[in-house]
């Protein structure tokens, strides 16, 4: 087993690796906005969530790949990483006509932003499709440990796609500019994964592979079909709040969702890096139990206490960052319902893993994450002609809810855990989200409303909700 210190470095290399990401994803939506105002933001919010429909494109494989290199067999994993290849060569076209479907009807009058879409929806989608082709093998670095190539790959990317957007926009304002950033950003992105991940194992192909038999193939997608299932429910649910709220509310709705669930993904995402360091432990049986334990307080406990200092301190920041656009209402109800759903997320999000890696089938873990997808899309489907943006926030939080229960009750079975021990495993993040939330109302009384005093607020907030839940989670060990 790794030493502590090897496992700090490696969370601290997977979050860099997404913040560079999510600093990428930050800096662009001002520099759209500022551009190309509230509408161009809204049609950006599109064009990106179209270009997010190649990251099925490997049918799943990938994690075939992870879980044949969780079992030791590298024989195995090398020759899905060639079938992946193949799969994604034959899908990803098929996938990026799916993604463009309607986007040549926008609800907006301008004409600059009709022009452009075309040519900005064709390089994001090709931007899509590349870095689709890295998968497998950043799959495969981060169950054996290789999370800091993996960093310094999205690093690089990252500063490659805010520069170009910043530099393309400033002499040419067009939709264009963050789409060709998307599509250079995902070519070296991709590039370096790959080099890294032939330098881990020399042996891994880089051409496409051809099944041995089709039995053999559809046994393999069987394997990675859990994963597909939980990657196809979750861009359906996102697909479909974005492609909802265009149909029935003007653009600067639109991009007042993107926003919001911008914020608060990146925010979870940045904080989920702690279970991919973790990765290497939940695939092994004897440190599986104290793993789940561990992530699930240092997940649970960061995003609980960084969702309520948002929620709460968190406005200033937002109208800085975004611009006039985060002063709206459906800002604020969608930071509020989508942030609650993220905390229940990052509450079950470990032993999701756990059970993906640990579990006799991947369905295990994805079963509960398609039930609660297909809640999400039910739910903001019948409600949002007449609810908007409070039926597609709160379908995600109903649909995370229902999840949590279900990948509870698997995940105690397999760890042998009663209620009681599930309790003590949730109660560092229940601590920490009730320090948050407790010391946000006490500091929105005394500081004033200007960005410094949010800022200094929220991160006051989230220090106190993190020492609530590394005190319970010491007490709780």
């Amino acid at each position: 087993m790794k030493p502590r210190t090897s496992l700090v470095k490696d969370i601290a290399f997977a979050s860099l690796r997404h913040l560079a990401g999510a600093a990428a994803g930050l800096l662009t939506i001002p520099l759209v906005a500022r551009a190309l105002g509230a509408d161009g933001l809204g049609a950006w919010a599109l064009v990106g969530t179209a270009s997010f429909v190649l990251a099925i494109a490997d049918l799943g494989l990938s994690t075939a790949v992870q879980r044949a290199a969780a079992q030791g067999n590298m024989d195995k994993a090398r020759h899905t990483v060639g079938l992946a290849l193949t799969t994604i060569l034959v899908v990803a076209p098929l996938l990026a006509i799916v993604g463009g479907f309607g986007l040549n009807e926008l609800p907006t009058t301008s004409a600059s932003l009709r022009h452009d879409l075309p040519l900005a929806t064709a390089l994001a989608l090709l931007g899509g499709a590349i870095a689709a082709f890295a998968y497998p093998y950043r799959a495969l670095l981060l169950v054996k440990g290789g999370v800091r190539p993996v960093a310094r790959a999205r690093t690089v990317g990252a500063v490659a796609q805010v520069a170009i957007t910043a530099g393309v926009l400033a002499v040419w304002p067009s939709l264009v500019a963050p789409a060709l950033a998307l599509l250079v950003s995902s070519l070296l992105e991709t590039v370096l994964v790959i080099h890294a991940a032939k330098v881990l194992d020399p042996a891994l192909p880089i051409r496409p592979a051809r099944p041995p038999s089709l039995r053999a193939f559809g046994a393999l997608l069987g394997e990675g079909g859990a994963s597909l299932a939980v990657n196809v429910g979750g861009l359906l649910a996102l697909r479909a709040d974005i492609a909802l709220l265009a149909g029935v509310s003007p653009l600067a709705t639109v991009a007042a969702y993107g926003v919001a669930s911008r914020v608060v993904d990146q925010s979870f995402t940045l904080a989920k890096q702690t279970s991919t360091a973790l990765l290497p432990r939940l695939s092994d049986p004897k440190a599986r139990e104290h793993a789940a334990r561990l992530g699930t307080a240092l997940l649970g406990g960061l995003v609980a206490s960084g969702m309520a200092s948002i929620v709460l301190l968190g406005d200033p920041a937002l109208v800085a960052w975004a611009g006039p656009v985060a002063a709206s209402p459906e800002v604020s109800i969608a930071v509020g319902l989508l942030g609650a759903a993220s905390v229940i997320a990052a509450g079950h999000e470990v032993v999701a893993s756990t059970l993906t890696l640990g579990a006799k089938s991947a369905w295990t873990a994805a079963t509960p994450l398609v039930l609660g997808y297909a809640v999400n899309v039910v739910f903001s489907f019948v409600l949002v002609s007449s609810l908007g943006v409070w039926a597609v926030a709160g379908g995600t939080l109903l649909g995370n809810a229902l999840t949590s229960v279900l990948l509870w009750s698997r995940a105690a079975r397999l760890l042998g855990w009663d209620l009681r021990a599930v309790a003590r495993t949730l109660a560092p993040v229940v601590a920490g989200g009730a320090a948050a939330l407790g010391a946000g109302l006490l500091v929105g009384h005394t500081l004033g409303d200007g960005l410094a005093s949010s800022l200094a607020g929220c991160a006051a907030t989230t220090g106190l909700g993190l020492t609530a839940t590394a005190l319970l989670a010491r007490r709780s060990a």
